[in-house]
């Protein structure tokens, strides 16, 4: 065990804290799935700590005003298949993984100005045993697809990584399709070096 002493700056949250409101910080050494584990679990335990926050004495309103946005005109489109998500988070009681599966289909749309129809899923998944950061799994799935009239095409890229206490290793392939024809494929490997 090892005590440190930190110093650092939060980032601005543009936010007046009325009277009696409470702010939370939260401190951890953790950030799955957004941020990679290191290799070796970790504990942290904080000792003491404060925290400064500037005081805006001299206004007791908002500084600015932000006059009414300007846009464009609203897409013109017919909606074909609609959007529809879910967030999984399974545990495998046998393993110990505990497994976060994210489904999105952005659904399905046609510009009625030059008639292209759009659609997009996406299938990702996210594993971890708590207790092994080595054991750290991604696996993405994205499918894109675009058509007009008798035309269309679409890619599926796929996409995995893990890691071992050295080295990070990403695999993925990308296939394209003109009118359900493989008309391209193409496959990835590295091996990238660890800096933590």
């Amino acid at each position: 065990n090892k005590e440190t002493e930190l110093s650092f700056e939060l980032d601005h949250i543009a936010y007046r804290l009325p009277k009696k409101h409470k702010l939370r910080v939260a401190i951890s050494n953790t950030y799955w799935p957004l941020i990679w584990p290191e290799p070796e679990s970790a504990e942290i335990e904080i000792i003491s700590g404060t925290l400064k926050l500037p005081e805006r004495i001299q206004s007791n309103q908002d500084e600015w005003v932000f006059p009414e946005p300007t846009s464009s005109p609203k897409w013109k489109h017919k909606k074909i298949r609609s959007p529809e998500n879910s967030r999984k988070v399974i545990t495998d009681h046998e393993t110990g993984i505990t497994s976060l599966i994210i489904e999105d289909d952005f659904g399905s749309n046609k510009d009625l100005e030059n008639g292209l129809e759009i659609s997009s899923r996406a299938k990702e998944t996210w594993s971890i045993h708590p207790d092994d950061p080595l054991s750290a799994f991604g696996q993405t799935h994205w499918t894109e697809e675009r058509s007009r009239g008798k035309w269309s095409i679409r890619t599926e890229t796929y996409s995995k990584m893990t890691s071992d206490k050295d080295f990070f290793y990403l695999e993925s392939r990308v296939k394209a399709f003109e009118n359900e024809k493989n008309i391209f494929e193409k496959k990835m490997n590295k091996k990238v070096k660890r800096l933590l």
